[in-house]
C-alpha cells in the first residue's frame, strides 16, 4: 500500500507542473515527462486544428514550427496547465490527468445550424485504454468485475453528469474514490 501511495505521489508532482509541452507516449503522460518542452522565455504554442478532423498538429517552439501527427504522439500540456489526449485525430481535454480513471471533456459544434459548442464526456479506465462516452453503462460494463462498485455506482449516481461530481475532502473526483474504495 505504501508503494502506490509514493507512485501516486510522484506522479501528481510530474503532473502539478504547468510546464507545457508534448507526451509523446502514455508511459511520458504517466511519467510526466514530456518530449518536446520550450526552454525558459521560448515561445510554446499547439495549434490543434479544433474543429477540422487533420491528422497533425502544428507547434510553434521559438523560431520554428514543426508539423506532427497526431497519431505520432499520445497529447500535450498547453501554456495554461490544460493537459489534452489524441485517440483517432481526435483531441480530448483531460479533466484529471492525475486520477486513476480518466474523465475528458470535448467541445463540438452543434444546434441546427452547427454553430453552438456543445460540451460532451467520455472516459479511459487509465491512460492506456481507448475512450470511450460517459455513460452509467458503459462505466459499469468497464468495471463488470468489480460489484462493489457497480453497487456504489448505482447508490451514488443518477445520472451522466453525477460522475462529474468533484469531492473536494479527498481532492479528486467522486467516482476515482469510488473505485479506490473498492479495490481488491
Amino acid at each position: 500500500m505504501r508503494s502506490y501511495n509514493v507512485v501516486f505521489l510522484l506522479f501528481m508532482m510530474c503532473h502539478a507542473s504547468t510546464a507545457q509541452g508534448i507526451y509523446k507516449t502514455t508511459t511520458d503522460f504517466s511519467l510526466g515527462v514530456k518530449y518536446i518542452t520550450p526552454t525558459k522565455n521560448q515561445l510554446f504554442k499547439v495549434f490543434p486544428h479544433r474543429y477540422l478532423n487533420t491528422k497533425t498538429i502544428k507547434v510553434r517552439l521559438g523560431d520554428s514550427t514543426l508539423i506532427l501527427l497526431k497519431s505520432a504522439i499520445y497529447g500535450y500540456q498547453d501554456t495554461d496547465g490544460k493537459v489534452y489526449r489524441f485517440q483517432n485525430n481526435e483531441r480530448y481535454l483531460i479533466l484529471n490527468p492525475t486520477e486513476k480513471l480518466l474523465l475528458y471533456s470535448k467541445s463540438i459544434l452543434g444546434g441546427p445550424k452547427k454553430n453552438i459548442p456543445t460540451t460532451i464526456y467520455f472516459f479511459s479506465s487509465d491512460p492506456t485504454s481507448n475512450i470511450v462516452n460517459l455513460t452509467l453503462f458503459n462505466i459499469k460494463n468497464n468495471f463488470r468485475n468489480n460489484p462493489q462498485l457497480i453497487q456504489l455506482i448505482d447508490l451514488y449516481f443518477k445520472d451522466e453528469l453525477d460522475v462529474l461530481n468533484f469531492d473536494s475532502f479527498n481532492n479528486m473526483y467522486k467516482i476515482n474514490h469510488l473505485i479506490a474504495l473498492t479495490k481488491h
